[in-house]
């Protein structure tokens, strides 16, 4: 998510955690079951694909990216978010 810092700073704190629930909420229900999101630093979020070709993450990070960019939040206001996609194969992780 784009600029949680200045989110929490210039609007309510709360809000900014509401809305960190709302966009992690979204993000779950997109998810194969065994796949795994959560918070990485104050501005990251991280979602780890198991078993998963680097076409289809590409896809799934779109799709998220226009899922969380278009949603309406009660206060008004739209979130940007920024995503990037990693490949690691199995036979890298010994």
């Amino acid at each position: 998510m784009d600029n949680v810092t200045c989110v929490n700073d210039t609007i309510w704190s709360s809000c900014g955690r509401c809305r960190a629930a709302t966009l992690s909420a979204i993000t779950l229900r997109a998810l194969r079951p065994g796949n795994m999101a959560g918070r990485w630093g104050s501005e990251e979020f991280l979602v780890l694909l198991q078993d998963t070709a680097a076409a289809e993450a590409l896809e799934l990070a779109d799709k998220l990216r226009r899922s969380l960019g278009g949603h309406d939040f009660a206060d008004g206001l739209r979130c940007a978010v920024s995503i990037g996609v990693a490949v690691m194969r199995r036979e890298e992780h010994r």
